[in-house]
């Protein structure tokens, strides 16, 4: 045989014989879908134990919820606890079932503890950045009280509990400004090492359900809790950062309750630095909607009522962006609105003088520094009536 073809035949029988050596088949795999990590108590040397809770999906068991012989859940739990992640994931590998496989995590839910311990939030971001399976685009939201219980919810109609409750969030994130949007690892990531103060969603346990529940301040410079913001103030958050151009605005005129669904939102920051000891910022808001809800028997097609309407929800936006900016510069004394990276991107010789004065040391943010609000808003629709029955 020519020896050109016996090579070609020894490299084809290679590339056959050895294109599916090490296959891992798919129901041998564990796709891992939500992680919970939670603090544990001291142990004899004092030091913290870490609790690791991994949702699998079991792949077999994944079928039509409500079917005869369909589970209501096709995940299973597994807690490990350790001194490190590293470890305990090392632990895990050994003692589950299927391989643990981490490309399709979506959410991480950690405890209230774990994230009030210094230095314990960037530990878990640096590890789970630096691990190669991980994506920058895994989501992160803090729990009330414990994170594991998150875990075991059972929702109706949803085999995988961590989508229920990630499509939860995309769905309010979408219809109500009183949620924030859950940030990615990587966006908090980039926030540690610019050492900038932030906000993260918290969530709690209610039944089988889970319940956005407020939102988790951060000072910057340690990555502590700092304390919480209340609906109101969430919603003075996410008028100010414009991050959402949907959701539902209340308000009231004539005494009576009106609802605005907010069709198109824009915010703009304006900064006067020529004086670093007397500062200004001013914020813009230019809001339009559709109004979906009232309780007054005044005709919307009278064009003097569309206006005062116009400008109850003028007042009632500026009153929740006042309330928002009370509560970070007066009470956590912190610039959780970003003014910071305006600082940074439009008037760097500035900032260079600011940066370790902002809102620490001097604290040039609380001491000197004045937040004006000025909103516009338009009702674009008032929808297939105009007035309710007296």
């Amino acid at each position: 045989m020519n020896k050109h073809v016996l090579s070609l035949i020894l490299l084809v029988l290679s590339i056959v014989l050895t294109g599916c050596w090490g296959q891992q088949d798919i129901e041998n795999r564990g796709f891992v879908i939500g992680t919970a990590i939670d603090l544990e108590e001291k142990q004899a040397k004092d030091e913290d134990k870490i609790k690791m809770t991994n949702q699998t999906v079991v792949p077999p068991l994944i079928g039509s919820p409500g079917l005869e012989g369909s589970p209501e859940v096709a995940t299973t739990n597994i807690s490990l606890t350790g001194n490190s992640m590293l470890t305990i994931t090392d632990n895990i590998d050994t003692k589950s079932e299927r391989i643990p496989f981490y490309e399709h995590l979506k959410l991480i839910v950690v405890s209230e503890d774990f994230v009030s311990t210094p230095h314990y939030l960037p530990k878990l971001i640096d590890y789970f950045i630096r691990e190669g399976e991980m994506r920058r685009e895994i989501r992160l939201v803090i729990a009330e009280g414990e994170a594991s219980p998150i875990l075991d919810i059972e929702p109706k109609g949803e085999q995988l509990p961590i989508l229920y409750i990630d499509s939860l969030f995309e769905y309010t994130e979408e219809h109500t400004l009183q949620v924030l949007p859950i940030p990615r690892i990587g966006d908090i990531h980039e926030l540690l090492l610019t050492n900038y103060s932030y906000a993260i969603p918290k969530v709690k346990k209610v039944g089988n359900e889970v319940e956005v529940n407020e939102v988790v301040a951060f000072d910057g410079k340690t990555d502590t809790v700092a304390g919480t913001l209340n609906k109101e103030e969430v919603e003075g958050l996410n008028l100010i950062l414009g991050q959402q151009n949907r959701g539902i605005l209340d308000f009231k005129i004539d005494q009576q309750l009106m609802n605005l669904q907010i069709m198109d939102l824009n915010s703009t920051v304006h900064m006067n630095v020529d004086d670093l000891d007397d500062i200004k910022i001013k914020i813009d808001i230019d809001l339009s909607g559709v109004i979906d809800e009232m309780f007054n028997a005044r005709s919307l097609m009278d064009e003097g009522y569309l206006h005062d309407i116009e400008k109850a929800i003028e007042k009632r936006t500026e009153e929740l962006v006042m309330k928002a900016i009370d509560k970070g510069q007066n009470e956590l004394e912190l610039d959780i609105f970003e003014f910071n990276k305006q600082l940074y991107g439009w008037h760097y010789d500035e900032w260079e003088k600011l940066k370790d004065n902002w809102d620490e040391g001097e604290n040039y943010f609380v001491n000197n520094t004045t937040i004006e609000v000025s909103a516009q808003a338009k009702v674009e629709a008032i929808g297939a009536t105009d007035k309710v029955k007296r």
